[in-house]
């Protein structure tokens, strides 16, 4: 309500008593004009809408049939998702995401050259790359972090407090406790798929 009496004052130039539903179908243009999201567009039609239904119950004034509406947003829809095929994507590009061939598959020229990428990867001399460098540089913590993300629907800070003791393979469920949980107050608890089950083992 202070943005809509705010907006009046910036429009008249100082404070009026006089509400009017031109008043209310003037921001409700301006507010379409602007970059704001539908919610907060939705939200400051609803606001007006409350505030005139009090003028009408307590001042015998009348209610506000809007120009113009926006469309409500339902909250329990996401708002910005991903398609099948872009979660296929971004799963099979996190297997790949910096892997790097076996050891023992690559001739000594390309293993040198690939000593090299490690040495500079994991910010060592190159004469101190070892086999388990390579193994490291194909560990499942990307894939793993990346699965069971999408799977749960973990927000980022979920992501950055995520822990081991979280993870339930032998049921494939992540148990987040209270103290981690970013959607509520609670823990909550959220299945895995199988195979993301298999990588976090």
């Amino acid at each position: 309500m202070d943005q809509f009496y705010r907006w009046i004052w910036e429009q008249e130039g100082g404070y009026t008593a006089q509400l009017s539903e031109d008043y209310a179908d003037d921001w409700m243009r301006h507010l379409a004009q602007e970059d704001y999201s539908g919610t907060h567009q939705t939200n400051c039609q609803k606001a007006v809408k409350m505030l005139f239904k009090w003028w009408e119950h307590e001042r015998g004034g009348s209610a506000w049939d809007p120009e113009i509406t926006f469309s409500d947003v339902d909250s329990s829809s996401p708002k910005d998702y991903l398609t099948r095929d872009e979660r296929t994507q971004i799963r099979n590009a996190s297997l790949e995401y910096g892997s790097i061939p076996e050891y023992s598959n690559v001739t000594p020229a390309e293993r040198d050259r690939w000593k090299q990428y490690l040495a500079q990867r994991f910010e060592k001399p190159k004469a101190d790359v070892t086999p388990e460098d390579w193994d490291r540089a194909n560990s499942w913590k990307i894939p793993s972090l990346v699965w069971a993300s999408m799977d749960a629907g973990l927000r980022p800070v979920e992501v950055e407090r995520a822990s081991l003791e979280w993870v339930d393979t032998d049921n494939c469920v992540l148990r987040i406790p209270k103290r981690d949980s970013a959607k509520s107050n609670e823990s909550w608890i959220v299945s895995l798929r199988e195979r993301t089950a298999t990588f976090l083992e």
